[in-house]
């Protein structure tokens, strides 16, 4: 149970991607890898078509190393950039025996804003009813509190964004507050997790080119990376 919870907070907020100009190329086809600490899991993002105009899916995958390589969580993110903010569209997770859960956001809420810099604060805000649970809100507040060197063991990238994150989860029985932290570097994207769990995940390779980020050009923006989800 509580690692759904903790997939559920993720779908409904999507934490640990953040999408933003100049700390997340969102170029189809491009893949980040990511080991945790204690070699046990394998976290992969990518970045998927939609065929929806504008539109981009971030998958987020997680699995163990060891066969049979059981997946420990997948979830998936509809986000389109706007002049001012990366806003998002839907979150699909999955959840225990619930299986797989639509979380439409209908308008859809600014998911990052952009520009992202230190002190840049923002609040996603998402509902869904599940059985047993019930009516679930999750909210989740994020803050660029700090711009820091990171060494993972794909290397080591200056000028990272530090973003703190808090997710609060409230059904009318239970409430939970669980926090987590992650690293965009410029140009590049993620670089580091630490999930509620005190899980850390680190890059370990990646496959990624810089591309225009997909707007109307009359409001095209130089791109780069941010998207947020921890896990």
């Amino acid at each position: 149970m509580k690692a759904n919870i903790r997939w559920l907070i993720l779908g409904l907020i999507f934490s640990s991607f953040v999408l933003a100009q100049t700390y997340y190329p969102d170029k189809v086809g491009n893949e980040w890898f990511f080991l945790s600490t204690d070699g046990i899991e394998e976290r992969i993002l990518r970045i998927e078509a939609t065929g929806e105009d504008q539109a981009r899916q971030l998958v987020d995958q997680t699995k163990e190393v060891d066969p049979p390589n059981e997946e420990t969580g997948y979830s998936r993110f509809i986000i389109r950039p706007e002049v001012d903010s990366v806003q998002i569209l839907k979150a699909v997770f999955t959840f225990g025996l619930a299986g797989e859960i639509e979380l439409p956001y209908d308008p859809p809420q600014v998911f990052l804003p952009i520009p992202i810099k230190l002190g840049s604060r923002w609040t996603v805000k998402g509902e869904v009813k599940l059985p047993l649970l019930g009516e679930i809100m999750a909210k989740n507040t994020q803050e660029v509190v700090a711009v820091d060197k990171i060494s993972v063991p794909a290397g080591t990238f200056d000028n990272c964004l530090q973003v703190r994150q808090t997710n609060v989860l409230i059904s009318p029985v239970l409430r939970l507050e669980r926090p987590g932290t992650m690293w965009l570097a410029p140009n590049l994207g993620p670089v580091k997790f630490v999930n509620s769990d005190d899980i850390v995940f680190e890059l370990t390779r990646y496959n990624v080119s810089v591309d225009e980020t997909v707007v109307p050009s009359k409001m095209k923006l130089a791109t780069t990376w941010a998207t947020i989800r921890n896990r």
